[in-house]
């Protein structure tokens, strides 16, 4: 998206270098609107986090090099942390990934969230860490003040956790990860093997019809929840030995089917990085 680095990509690529473009670390392609189809074509190879796509010979399966997990060995704190969403006060693209920014998104994110943490009983609020985003961000990228805007609920819990940083180890020290976020923590507390509820809002982000079922998979094991107040009472269940949950042969076969099918090894990535390097020599 930035103009410069575009106009001196072209300039490279008259001179015979090849541009393989290693997907960011989100999944966008189930989303309507996503940017993919304007971002592809401009690339030489679209290397993907692990998913497979048909007709496009650009489009690689293969995996990322970015640290999923905390460099370090990370002390567990057994609590619950949800990871929270920016709602944005303008969408940086009409595209159904941003499903808590702009006008009509952002109260329909509130209203999702409000009614999950107002469904959950008081001793599970009172364990509750969330983990909104960096102080920093909401002011360089427009958005609403998270903690204003939730004062009545967050009041409530444990903890508001802002700092730079930690995020990681907030995922990989709790007992149970819940996420209303889908771009690179959903991924990251999934791949590190730690029990997790992601919140999906249906009404904000819309999945393109071939992959309507997408989520089937995590939705079957109660992993994906879609309703606020049903992903509540399942917390409520769950929440005592949430490993007893996530070790039972129908959730790790979800997630292992989830994973297999959209998250590749770092090893493909890397191995096809000196491919062409040795194609190029």
């Amino acid at each position: 998206g930035d103009m410069y680095t575009a106009v001196g990509l072209a300039v490279l690529g008259q001179s015979g270098v090849r541009h393989l473009y290693n997907e960011h670390n989100y999944y966008a392609h189930p989303f309507v609107g996503n940017n993919l189809p304007f971002l592809i074509p401009l690339v030489d190879e679209f290397a993907t986090l692990g998913w497979k796509a048909q007709g496009d010979a650009r489009i690689v399966a293969s995996g990322s090099l970015f640290g999923w997990a905390a460099p370090e060995r990370v002390e567990p704190h057994g609590g619950i942390v949800l990871v929270s969403s920016l709602p944005q006060v303008r969408a940086p693209e009409i595209n159904a990934c941003y499903g808590e920014a702009g006008a009509v998104n952002v109260p329909r994110y509130f209203a999702f969230v409000e009614a999950f943490l107002s469904s959950l009983g008081d001793d599970t609020l009172g364990e509750l860490i969330v983990r909104a985003y960096p102080t920093a961000y909401p002011r360089t990228l427009q958005a609403w003040d998270f903690k204003y805007r939730l004062a009545t609920s967050l009041a409530r819990v444990k903890e508001v956790n802002d700092s730079e940083g930690g995020a990681k180890a907030l995922i990989g020290g709790a007992r149970l990860v819940i996420l209303d976020y889908f771009s690179t923590s959903s991924i990251e507390s999934l791949s590190v093997d730690t029990p997790t509820v992601i919140l999906w809002n249906p009404d904000t982000r819309y999945l393109l019809d071939q992959y309507r079922d997408f989520f089937a998979p995590l939705q079957r094991a109660g992993i994906c929840q879609h309703d606020p107040a049903a992903a509540a009472r399942f917390i409520e269940q769950i929440k005592s030995d949430p490993q007893r949950w996530w070790r039972e042969p129908g959730t790790k076969a979800a997630r292992e089917e989830f994973l297999s099918a959209n998250f590749g090894k770092p090893s493909v990535l890397m191995r096809r990085i000196l491919e062409i390097a040795g194609e190029s020599a």
